[in-house]
């Protein structure tokens, strides 16, 4: 006796009883359900990843620099499309000693290091992405912010 035959007896004896529709409505679609549902944990899995993979970079940097650190963000408009994290080490003269940043809408992006902004003043880049620039400003305002209470100078872009 075929299963789906037996579904199609079961629903034509007792069609009268609602729970019972449900039931087998649910049995129908559990495939599409279970899809969704695994999707969804796979999305939280990953996030799970990609935030301890933020957190890790930002103690390496906090550990390694003597410097300051600063951290700008770029998200597009309506979280639809890519953003941009980045993160800034400068040195007491003023100089960029790391830059990381990561970019991309999917939760795969990892930080890269973008050696040829190492050791140039801030004033000296060429960032021409605009999400990149204003997440470089947002970075250089947190860094300025920690220089302004040791007395050093403002850095600008």
């Amino acid at each position: 006796m075929n299963f789906y035959y037996l579904l199609y007896e079961l629903r034509k004896r007792f069609k009268q009883y609602w729970f019972f529709r449900k039931e087998v409505i649910l049995l129908e679609y559990w495939g599409i359900i279970f899809l969704l549902v695994s999707c969804w944990l796979l999305q939280i899995l990953l996030s799970i990843m990609q935030q301890r993979h933020y957190f890790k970079k930002m103690n390496e940097l906090k550990k390694n620099t003597d410097g300051h650190l600063g951290v700008g963000i770029s998200k597009s408009k309506f979280n639809l499309g890519p953003g941009i994290i980045l993160i800034i080490t400068t040195s007491e003269d003023g100089k960029i000693s790391n830059y990381y940043i990561m970019n991309g809408i999917s939760t795969f992006s990892r930080f890269r290091n973008k050696e040829k902004f190492i050791n140039h003043l801030p004033s000296e880049l060429p960032i021409k992405n605009k999400k990149e620039q204003n997440a470089f400003k947002q970075a250089l305002e947190l860094i300025n912010k920690e220089r302004s209470k040791q007395a050093l100078s403002h850095l600008t872009v």
